[in-house]
């Protein structure tokens, strides 16, 4: 089952959030998987759906999901999966894959039958990366630990491309652990309030003590940021 938006005109790209950053996708709006089958021995033939993220952008048209993760492409018209049920873990032949890719097995619970509830969001933004913020408002909570912040000084980014993924205490010693992204395909410079160091990702310092200096990220860089208290 899917939901459906009508653009104005045909969609021959995709952007979507990935794990970190974005992820553009070329499509043929006219390929039709019906016209293709059956399919060779030993091909798998290709389809018009790919995985995202949080949400998805073509032509000013942003859909932000919570929890559905398959879009699709046919013509003027974007796809999101909402529900997809299934009988068989996998059937021996298809169409359009003539071998298995595991055990014919019944999968009860994958029929998906019942009451079922989705949310999604839709907005017009000017360009995809404004959804990363479009996407933490909607969905409205953060993963937390117990602990307490006299203040949130640390956290003042003074650049809206760079992007807060993750902070958490350190897996040893004192301060605070941020994990931010640059969003943006250009070297971004940032400056925090309190002083740090760069760590890699189990957290082992690599950089000298940043204190009221700016950092640069690299184009779509991730890194890990050790706050000193």
């Amino acid at each position: 089952m899917q939901v459906k938006f009508n653009l104005p005109k045909k969609i021959h790209e995709i952007i979507t959030e990935n794990t970190f950053g974005l992820i553009k996708r070329q499509f043929d709006p006219d390929y039709r998987i019906e016209d293709a089958m059956p399919a060779e021995k030993g091909v798998e033939l290709p389809t018009n759906t790919a995985p995202m993220q949080r949400f998805v952008y073509a032509q000013g048209l942003g859909v932000i999901t919570e929890g559905l993760h398959e879009y699709g492409v046919s013509g003027n018209s974007l796809f999101i999966t909402i529900l997809r049920a299934t009988g068989k873990l996998s059937k021996i032949s298809l169409e359009t894959r003539n071998f298995p890719a595991g055990p014919p097995i019944d999968p009860p619970a994958a029929q998906c039958q019942g009451r079922q509830t989705v949310r999604y969001a839709v907005c017009e933004v000017d360009s995809p990366d404004e959804l990363f913020k479009e996407a933490d408002e909607f969905m409205g909570g953060v993963l937390t630990d117990f602990g307490q912040a006299e203040n949130r000084d640390f956290l003042k980014i003074n650049n809206p491309n760079i992007l807060v993924y993750g902070v958490k205490i350190p897996e040893k010693g004192d301060g605070m652990i941020i994990r931010a992204l640059n969003i943006s395909d250009k070297p971004q410079n940032i400056a925090l309030d309190s002083p740090f160091i760069e760590t890699n990702s189990l957290e082992t310092p690599i950089s000298e003590l940043y204190n009221n200096t700016e950092i640069t990220f690299g184009p779509n860089e991730l890194k890990t940021l050790l706050i000193m208290n």
